[in-house]
């Protein structure tokens, strides 16, 4: 769940464990909020296993902070990341990559985008020229009243694309009650909308 204290490293490991049998996990943005580096011990739950496994975390490098998402291979290894590229102007706390890099996995190539990377659809039009059949995506709560309109817009990208989208989203409070902090002008929260889409 998106309520602050939820997004550890141990809610973290105990989702992936819960997918275990699974090719690939995806992880919401942002999954882990702490200062010593999580993705080890999500890399050594890859492995345990044998999935892949998309971990989206803050990353530092010198004086910059990104958003990545970092994907592990079945062996537990990190074998790609990929810097959000985009952001809105409200977005300014972190620093932009400059790639869409797609990932080869065994099940296909698959690409990655970070939350509000869903308001640039060239993104996913690269993403699929450059071969992904699937794209991930790691995104949080968007402060509007009904999110359901993404999943038009998705359902629509999917299509024009031709690519498989994978939704990634945090659910609202714990036991999916009301909302007490800054989104609470929202109503009534939507239960995760972590989806699968086919282009057809």
């Amino acid at each position: 769940v998106w309520d602050q204290g939820h997004r550890t490293l141990e809610n973290a490991l105990r989702a992936l464990h819960e997918a275990a049998g699974a090719d690939l996990a995806i992880l919401p943005q942002e999954c882990v909020l702490q200062e010593a580096d999580p993705l080890p011990a999500i890399a050594r739950k890859a492995a345990e296993h044998r999935m892949y496994v998309v971990a989206n975390l803050r990353e530092r490098e010198g004086e910059k902070t990104f958003i990545t998402s970092f994907l592990c291979d079945r062996e537990g290894k990190v074998v790609g990341k990929y810097r959000k590229s985009h952001r809105l102007p409200c977005e300014n706390d972190f620093a932009l990559g400059d790639d869409l890099p797609v990932f080869a996995t065994d099940f296909g190539p698959i690409g990655l985008k970070i939350g509000t990377d869903h308001y640039f659809p060239e993104i996913d039009s690269v993403l699929r020229r450059r071969g992904a059949k699937l794209i991930a995506w790691s995104t949080a709560p968007f402060v509007v009243r009904d999110e359901s309109v993404e999943q038009i817009s998705l359902q629509g990208r999917a299509i024009d694309e031709r690519v498989y989208l994978a939704v990634a989203r945090y659910a609202g409070k714990e036991g999916y009650g009301g909302y007490k902090d800054a989104y609470s002008w929202t109503g009534t929260w939507p239960i995760g909308r972590a989806q699968g889409i086919a282009p057809c």
